[in-house]
């Protein structure tokens, strides 16, 4: 989690902390960030320490990128930005 003034703050932290992530640790080429990031607001009343994981999902597949990200997070169904619907 990342504290931020804006959705826009808040995925360059995300971007950030994915990009750190896959350069330090582990087999290199086994772990790559696909230029992916959501963000959600939790509200001011929550007590959650900044860094905390809320969720993350690792997944291995023979898809390229952007047809992996298609299949499983861009379908097109999504709610996202400031979209009333629900």
């Amino acid at each position: 989690m990342w504290r931020a003034h804006d959705f826009d703050e808040a995925i360059a932290k995300a971007e950030a902390e994915a990009e750190n992530y896959v350069s330090v640790g582990g087999d290199p080429g086994a772990s790559r960030y696909l230029g992916f990031a959501q963000a959600y607001l939790i509200g001011e009343d929550v007590s959650l320490e900044e860094g905390v994981e809320v969720f993350s999902l690792l997944r291995r597949s023979p898809l390229k990128r952007r047809a992996y990200l298609d299949r499983f997070f861009t379908t097109g169904a999504e709610l996202q930005g400031d979209s009333d619907e629900a």
